[in-house]
């Protein structure tokens, strides 16, 4: 765990207030909520039997991870799970240039955290096939084997959400790098985007890099990805089993043919449904409007809950020819994708995960799509929330000491952390005596006021201001003062004038602006073992029901 680490509340940092009021139990009972996997579902969980699992499904999973150069750890978790011997725990994003925002990293350490502490504690495989163990020797084990699992969401169409990564350098100054919209085509899927559309922000990536042993982790594992992938969803998938061979991560692209074949029975059922599922996810919307939530998603996601298919591009389906798509669907003449609302269930159908590691929006989708779960009859997988944190590079702590309370302002309150900071470097015996002087000045202006009254109003009203005029300069000298330290520090520690947009950019949480690879660049993988004690830490406590924002310093510049 890092040495310092803080804890803060979500409120603090503006989570949707219906993603707080879920984790914190503070829903009204009549919005049905997905179940929070807490610590009673993880002592139900030691005594859950491995669901029937699409072997097809997994073998074609096995062949895209072996492809991509998953390590034994991963391919032998996959292999467990075909045979059913092995229960997943699933998280997902779109494939965002290289490895899309930080909350995503936090999402894999998540559900591998979570991974390894049910493996601790899960049931036998006995109780989980009902029999002897067969297969090879890597599926021998004394417990249940839980396998983190990530959903590489390469069908999605919106480019503009991952087509921009930020990095930071050792200034602490952001820096954007983008990919040319000319790589996409409208609806297009961004998984299907080919490489050399990541030509340019590489570049840009290595010419920017100072030489470091971390960079010599970080850019071969970049070269190795481009290498085996043959398209940006596989680069994203390549990057994945790679920062996370050691923990057996194990990834799932949606656009594999089997995610498509196995999906069917529950696009089936939705087909079947549509119009309960419309009116239902219309009720929930209203309801969590009419309770200041707002709607998590639009109206028209619960219109029609299907993209039409058509090669690597995909369409929104609008009401009207929702029928005629149904029967077209039915005759096989084309191919549907569920949208953000049906998503979960389809991925639940065909995985079922003991859990789901959500983040805030996604919390709020998991929510409303609870209504489809409902109306099509089928179970929902508990939901666990994401690690949510702030990394603070160490050198930044020295502003603030050892005194936890004021490491947490070092996020929210940056710029009155740094000014407390400069003002205790002016030397205490010059600060003594200006206190000193201004009590005396006050003083010597307080009798005046008094000598003052007696001649009379305007007389008392001249010597007020005189007083007050005294009290402004002298403390224009204390800020004189402070403003040469600030200087003198600022040439010495230039890094300082960035540190508060670094922290919080554009007042958002910094897990939403950095890129998962930008602390990599410093830390390499050593910064992936720390980051992984902290998602531990929250995990272990989120499972009683305590969820915070975490502040954390880390050894990056």
């Amino acid at each position: 765990m890092s040495e310092q680490f803080a804890r803060v509340d979500l409120r603090t940092f503006k989570f949707p207030e219906l993603y707080v009021d879920y984790l914190s139990e503070r829903l009204p009972a009549s919005i049905d909520a997905p179940e929070f996997f807490g610590k009673k579902q993880r002592e139900e969980f030691e005594t859950r039997t491995a669901a029937a699992v699409e072997e097809p499904f997994w073998r074609d999973v096995l062949e895209y991870n072996a492809r991509l150069g998953a390590s034994k750890a991963s391919l032998e978790g996959i292999e467990a799970l075909s045979h059913g011997r092995a229960i997943p725990i699933v998280t997902g994003q779109q494939p965002g240039l290289m490895g899309g925002p930080l909350y995503t990293l936090y999402k894999a350490l998540t559900a591998v955290s979570l991974a390894e502490l049910l493996s601790e504690s899960g049931p036998s495989p006995a109780s989980a096939s009902g029999g002897e163990t067969s297969g090879t020797g890597a599926l021998q084990s004394d417990k249940l084997r839980v396998v983190p699992v990530f959903w590489n969401a390469s069908d999605d169409s919106d480019f503009a959400e991952v087509s921009s990564a930020t990095f930071f350098d050792s200034d602490l100054s952001l820096r954007k790098l983008s990919v040319a919209a000319s790589h996409h085509s409208p609806g297009g899927m961004v998984g299907a985007m080919g490489t050399q559309a990541l030509s340019r922000p590489v570049e840009a990536l290595m010419r920017g890099l100072e030489k470091s042993p971390a960079t010599t982790f970080l850019m071969p594992l970049i070269e190795d990805g481009l290498s085996v992938a043959g398209d940006w969803g596989e680069f994203f998938s390549a990057l994945l089993v790679r920062l996370f061979s050691s923990s057996g991560m194990v990834v799932v692209d949606s656009r594999l043919p089997s995610v498509g074949k196995y999906s069917r029975p529950t696009i089936d059922a939705y087909l079947r449904e549509a119009s309960s599922v419309e009116s239902r996810i219309a009720e929930c919307l209203t309801e969590l409007r009419e309770r200041g939530y707002g709607e998590p998603v639009s109206p028209r996601s619960g219109e029609t809950c299907v993209f039409l298919k058509d090669g690597m591009a995909r369409r929104k389906v609008s009401k009207e020819e929702l029928p005629a798509v149904a029967d077209s669907w039915s005759k096989g003449e084309i191919e549907l994708l569920p949208n953000v609302l049906l998503g979960p269930v389809v991925r639940d159908r065909l995985m079922r995960p003991a859990v789901n590691v959500v983040g805030p929006s996604e919390a709020s989708y998991y929510i409303v799509a609870r209504t489809l779960y409902d109306v099509l009859g089928f179970p929902q997988s508990p939901v666990f929330p994401r690690v949510s944190l702030t990394i603070v590079p160490r050198r930044l702590t020295s502003l603030v000491g050892e005194d936890p309370g004021r490491f947490k302002e070092l996020v929210v309150s940056f710029d009155k952390v740094a000014r407390d900071y400069f003002e205790k470097q002016v030397p205490p015996e010059v600060m003594r005596e200006l206190e000193i002087s201004q009590n005396d000045m006050r003083s010597v202006a307080g009798r005046v006021a008094r000598l003052a009254a007696v001649s009379g109003k305007s007389t008392e009203e001249v010597a007020a201001s005189a007083a007050r005029k005294i009290d402004f300069e002298l403390g224009r000298i204390r800020e004189g003062l402070i403003a040469a330290h600030r200087k003198r520090i600022l040439s010495e520690n230039p890094f300082l004038r960035k540190a508060g947009e670094f922290l919080l950019p554009s007042g958002a949480p910094q897990e939403r602006s950095l890129c998962s690879l930008s602390p990599l660049i410093y830390g390499g993988r050593s910064l992936i073992q720390a980051l992984g004690s902290l998602a531990g830490s929250h995990v272990r406590e989120s499972l009683e029901r305590h969820v915070h924002h975490y502040v954390a310093g880390v050894a990056i510049p």
